[in-house]
């Protein structure tokens, strides 16, 4: 239901993730550059940082999600009422919402999608950093 009492929809919750900087990829395809390419562009944009901030948003509605960005005055929240289940009527727990996938191919270009290609990574749902130095050491990158 919207926060203003009107109708109920029902939804599938998906969480989507941005980095900082991940926008690097906005004015490309991957036919015209790689996923390492973009990566290393990507790394020079952060710089030598130790944590990369994580930003989400709701899939299709593109609502911040509650409590994760203390920047923002409006999230999901202030347009919509608490989820519920359909069926239980339970409140939704936001840290049980899947995180959705993205990739950097010839089937897909998604925003960011290049930090999964080459990475492997993909947040936790609602994680609010990524330690850089971990990421690189675990994916091998130099």
């Amino acid at each position: 239901m919207n926060a203003g009492g009107g109708d109920h929809t029902h939804e599938t919750l998906e969480l989507e993730w941005f980095l900082d900087g991940d926008h690097v990829s906005d004015d490309y395809t991957p036919d015209e550059i790689s996923a390492e390419a973009l990566f290393d562009r990507w790394l020079v944009q952060i710089g030598d940082v130790e944590e990369v901030p994580v930003r989400w948003r709701i899939l299709r509605l593109g609502e911040v999600v509650p409590f994760t960005d203390d920047e923002v005055t409006e999230d999901f929240l202030s347009f919509y009422t608490w989820p519920v289940h359909a069926e239980t009527g339970q409140k939704l727990n936001w840290l049980t919402l899947p995180v959705v996938s993205k990739g950097w191919s010839k089937l897909r270009a998604d925003r960011g999608g290049f930090i999964q290609e080459v990475t492997g990574w993909k947040p936790s749902p609602l994680q609010r950093t990524v330690h850089m130095p971990s990421l690189l050491k675990a994916c091998g990158w130099n």
